[in-house]
């Protein structure tokens, strides 16, 4: 056994919106498995917010003599942001831990689920000239997504049929991509060709709340500043709320349920919200993290568009997965300018909620032998994790 402190091996979250400070022994058999296996030595812990090294500072969590491991390097502070992709901690992994106790960075490890946290990592210690952490690339996600999957009933996605609905678009927290893309399909009558979800979650928001809010991430496009004009007043009056299949938003659905299988069935394409899009609403977040929200659609057999970080289909790719170009039209993904890019994804929602009955049919046919691909890719899988 090569992780040290095993039996203190702590989550640890500061405060936040979400509750008070806590710390607990958790032991996550995901994450840990790799380092028990190893002839180094290592000290690990989880974290949720970027913070928390202030609200339990390192030399509480370890000895003096511990702490001087690290730093001679005998031991690697390995330190997990399990189930997060935030860029912010980063500088507050330098401040909390790396300057206030002298741990040289490149004796520290840094999981995270973006895959561009060693960019940020690079951009921060060139800001303070010094070394880099290393860091690796967690999915975990796509692994609880894949071993949900295996125990859900079996279910027939792109049937050659007329379909109760174009697409599915599920939303929970009032993100700004979530409130500004159901605006536009609302303002475009397009709601009307989909199951979408968004109401009362857990942040309190509603449509009067974020009027301002998506006009001002929208305002480098003219079109849609002319659209939220044209629905401002029901916006801000009786723009209703949307639900599926829970009526209760405020309860996190991380994973996929036999209930929600109708809606693929009765679906042809997805559209996914992911957690990050607009840069300019928290530019410390800009990377690309694939989450549930990614994979619930591949696990269903479904092809979809994302709403998220440019060249995330990219990096999507990468992994082995199969984008659906040029079936759908998979430009908005190379687009740096965040209005623009949402509304190159809704002018596609748009063409392909419109496909006669022989361009759907060609539709269907490409996305099976692609979402088969992505589908068994996914079931097969057993790394989750690399190296950056």
């Amino acid at each position: 056994m090569t992780i040290l402190n095993k039996e203190t091996l702590y989550y640890l979250s500061s405060p936040s919106w979400a509750g008070e400070p806590y710390k607990e022994v958790r032991g996550d058999m995901f994450v840990w498995p790799y380092y028990e296996e190893k002839t180094e030595l290592y000290y690990c812990y989880e974290f949720a917010n970027g913070n928390v090294f202030d609200v339990f500072p390192l030399d509480t969590l370890l000895s003096a003599e511990q702490i001087e491991q690290i730093r001679n390097g005998t031991a690697t502070l390995v330190l997990s942001n399990s189930h997060e992709g935030f860029h912010y901690i980063v500088q507050n992994l330098y401040d909390s831990v790396v300057l206030r106790h002298n741990i040289p960075p490149q004796h520290i490890e840094l999981i995270s689920e973006s895959a561009d946290i060693a960019s940020h990592i690079t951009t921060v210690a060139n800001k303070l000239g010094l070394p880099e952490m290393k860091s690796r690339w967690m999915r975990r996600f796509e692994h609880d997504i894949q071993h949900n999957r295996k125990i859900m009933n079996d279910t027939v996605t792109l049937e050659s049929k007329k379909y109760t609905k174009k697409f599915l678009c599920f939303n929970r927290r009032w993100r700004g991509n979530r409130t500004v893309l159901v605006a536009l399909l609302y303002a475009l009558d397009l709601i009307k060709h989909g199951y979408v979800s968004l109401a009362k979650a857990d942040d309190n928001r509603n449509w009067r709340s974020v009027v301002g809010r998506n006009r001002y991430l929208m305002e480098t496009s003219a079109e849609a500043t002319a659209l939220f004009d044209n629905i401002e007043n029901d916006l801000l009056t009786n723009l209703p709320e949307f639900y599926l299949d829970k009526d209760d938003l405020t309860i996190n659905q991380a994973m996929l349920d036999d209930s929600t299988n109708y809606l693929y069935n009765e679906t042809y394409f997805s559209v996914v919200t992911e957690t990050f899009m607009f840069m300019r609403e928290r530019p410390e977040e800009y990377g690309r993290f694939l989450s549930e929200k990614t994979f619930k659609p591949v696990s269903m057999k479904h092809p979809f568009i994302i709403a998220s970080t440019p060249h995330f289909l990219a990096k999507f790719k990468e992994l082995g997965y199969k984008s659906f170009s040029p079936w759908i039209n998979e430009d908005y993904d190379l687009e740096h300018d965040d209005a623009l890019r949402m509304m190159k994804i809704v002018k596609e929602i748009e063409r392909l909620v419109n496909l006669n009955e022989t361009e759907l049919e060609e539709f269907l046919i490409a996305m099976r032998e692609i979402c088969e691909h992505n589908y068994n890719l996914l079931m097969s899988k057993n790394d989750f994790f690399t190296d950056l």
